[in-house]
């Protein structure tokens, strides 16, 4: 009876697993358990990439309560577009969705409101919460968009990393959404693309860009900046119709106060 050829784990370190599948036994398993360990564990980000892709804590556009400007849009609208909108903001005749208490909806709930955004990163996702209540999830698990969408105001959005950037791209927006305050895509092919990473420790950068609307003779792009909050703590930021009083549109919502009978 010929002797089998003592087994080793050595030969599987140094990268000839076959010599191992041509003698099973239950050490060279373990030996191709810890080299498939050893494989799975070079994928994983070191711990100085992981964590520049959490962001804890509260984020605020760097502007804080100072009002947007309209105004902004107009060098991206096509001139018919940028002379009507330009009437309605001179006569502050603008819709606000705030006043209705609608959601603010993408992109504005980005550039256009104080809300503090708080990000939840978990495996093949990142959740955002806003004061408002208002939840995005974007997805980062390779998916695609799925062929028909109900159109929403936060619509449907797939991302992935660049390194410590977060790539997102989202469509299936309602048309009634607002590129700026008072200005509606009026499209439901608006296509949203954001660019999000850290510059400092406190500070976070979002890079947008919006195209798929008529009246855009180019995609509309902006840069906003966001703090992070010292206090960390999420406001709630409820709109509350009947305490709707304070709209910065004009339009007021609330009933008036009742009179008082006089004698």
């Amino acid at each position: 009876m010929t002797d089998q050829p003592r087994l080793s784990t050595m030969p599987v370190l140094m990268g000839d697993p076959l010599h191992c599948l041509s003698y099973p036994r239950r050490g060279c398993a373990r030996a191709l358990l810890l080299v498939m360990a050893l494989l799975c564990s070079a994928t994983l980000l070191p711990p100085a990439a992981a964590a520049e892709r959490e962001w804890p804590g509260v984020w605020a556009r760097e502007e804080g309560l100072e009002r947007p400007d309209p105004t902004r849009i107009l060098p991206f609208l096509t001139a018919e577009a940028a002379a009507e909108f330009s009437r309605a903001i001179e006569h502050h005749s603008f819709r606000v969705p705030w006043s209705f208490c609608d959601p603010p909806g993408l992109p504005a709930i980005l550039t256009e409101y104080p809300n503090g955004l708080e990000f939840l990163f978990t495996p093949g996702r990142v959740t955002m919460l806003a004061e408002d209540s208002s939840t995005r999830r974007i997805y980062t698990d390779g998916r695609r968009h799925p062929q028909e969408l109900d159109p929403s105001y936060y619509g449907d959005s797939i991302g992935h990393w660049e390194g410590s950037t977060l790539i997102v791209d989202t469509v299936g927006l309602q048309d009634d959404n607002d590129l700026v305050i008072g200005y509606p895509a009026d499209s439901q092919s608006m296509h949203v693309q954001e660019r999000w990473h850290q510059v400092s420790a406190d500070l976070l950068q979002l890079d947008i860009s919006v195209d798929g609307v008529a009246t855009l003779t180019k995609p509309y792009t902006r840069t906003q900046r966001y703090k992070r909050r010292a206090s960390g703590v999420m406001k709630e930021q409820l709109c509350v119709a009947s305490k709707n009083r304070d709209t910065g549109s004009g339009l007021n919502l609330a009933p008036p106060p009742p009179q008082k009978r006089t004698p």
